[in-house]
């Protein structure tokens, strides 16, 4: 019996480790924006993710309209470079709260790079 006890607290340490580094929690809702995502996709998941963090931030505005916002939401930006052609405004409308906080930050060890300049050509040195 003391056998089959220390085969269940392994057995369980190794499924809660499992569970802890899986990625997303299940007590979040998560969003992904990735530059070659999709803003017509779900952006539920880093294999169907936003191409924008406008979208995402829209996204989290639908969920507080529809009362689904149950849960600390997380935005999740992976890696690549973010060209804006305007500001990313968020408002009051954006702000979670102590219960259900609204994240934003990088996908595990990628890198975005978020550009508001913009490419000037067709420039002669004068």
């Amino acid at each position: 019996m003391r056998l089959w006890n220390c085969i269940c607290v392994t057995v369980f340490a190794v499924l809660l480790v499992v569970v802890v580094s899986c990625g997303t929690p299940m007590n979040e809702i998560a969003f992904y924006v990735s530059p070659e995502g999709d803003d017509a996709s779900m952006g539920n998941s880093p294999k169907h993710p936003f191409a924008t963090i406008t979208r995402a931030r829209d996204a989290v505005r639908e969920l507080k309209v529809a009362g689904r916002m149950d849960k600390p939401v997380t935005i999740y930006i992976m890696g690549g470079t973010y060209d804006l052609s305007g500001p990313i405004v968020f408002t009051s409308d954006d702000s979670g709260t102590k219960e259900f906080p609204i994240t934003y930050c990088g996908f595990q060890n990628q890198r975005p790079v978020i550009s508001g300049g913009r490419h000037i050509t067709g420039w002669t040195k004068r």
